[in-house]
């Protein structure tokens, strides 16, 4: 009875989708067959919050696996199966792997309402895959890390958070003044430009800051939230051990993800 009850609660929230890779966790191994994840710190506290608050369907974006074939050689439909095969046992481990963070963090219980649905936990292969997934489920809030994703659901979904890198990098964040960290604003993205109108849609955005004093009245498309974060060499572990993203947890919480500054 529980069960369904939470199944019933968890419908009839808001949809969110959260891209994993680069803001909840990120992946310092640079063997795509070899995975090595961890959470970006401050991540477990922020997904028990969502949780909380959200019907979360996470996404993880795994691309193809490409081999070299020499010169000019088109592979063979063995080679092509094997690479196939390595595929798909590459996204399982990956599939897996977060599974058990979400496990050991109790975000996914043995017993009793789960927080979080592991049936919910999605792998994509494209960035058109993920804009599919983000639109089929006709989520209210998406997060992401990837532009290109981003001029892909603007417009289709009501808010977008981008998580981006900081381009100081200065190791001591708690000297940094506001707007470094985070610049609530929104911004629209022509899914014509191109990757310099990106840079100067971030620039912008914190001209809109400053101009509007945070106004959340509409100016067209969906409402885009610029959420800076830490570059990996910053000096903070993340739960695997390696050296990874500032906390956010709070930034976060300040935005659009928490209903309580939600518009």
């Amino acid at each position: 009875l529980g069960s369904k009850i939470a199944r019933t609660v968890r419908k009839n929230r808001k949809v969110m989708t959260i891209s994993l890779k680069n803001t909840i966790v990120w992946n310092p191994s640079p063997d795509p067959t070899t995975p090595n994840y961890g959470f970006v710190e401050g991540a477990i506290p922020l997904l028990f919050h969502l949780a909380e608050t959200y019907n979360l369907h996470l996404i993880l974006f795994c691309p193809p696996l490409h081999r070299a074939s020499g010169k000019g050689r088109e592979l063979t439909i063995q080679e092509q199966d094997e690479i196939k095969q390595q595929q798909q046992l590459g996204q399982e481990r990956e599939r897996e792997q977060i599974l058990a963070m979400l496990r050991n963090a109790g975000l996914i219980s043995a017993s009793g309402p789960k927080l979080i649905d592991p049936r919910q936990l999605l792998i994509c292969e494209t960035e058109e895959g993920v804009s599919h997934v983000v639109r089929h489920l006709e989520s209210q809030v998406h997060v992401e890390a990837r532009p290109s994703v981003v001029e892909l659901v603007q417009g289709v979904v009501p808010k977008v958070v981008v998580i981006q890198k900081k381009t100081s990098h200065s190791r001591t964040p708690s000297t940094a003044r506001e707007e470094d960290v985070m610049t609530r604003s929104h911004v629209r993205v022509r899914s014509s430009s191109g990757s310099s109108s990106r840079s100067s849609g971030a620039r912008g955005s914190e001209e809109q800051y400053n101009g509007v004093n945070g106004s959340s009245s509409a100016m067209g498309g969906s409402f885009v939230e610029v959420v800076k974060s830490e570059p990996l060499v910053s000096g903070y572990v993340t739960q695997a051990g390696k050296k990874g993203y500032v906390e956010v947890t709070d930034q976060i919480m300040r935005s659009s993800l928490n209903p309580e500054y939600s518009n």
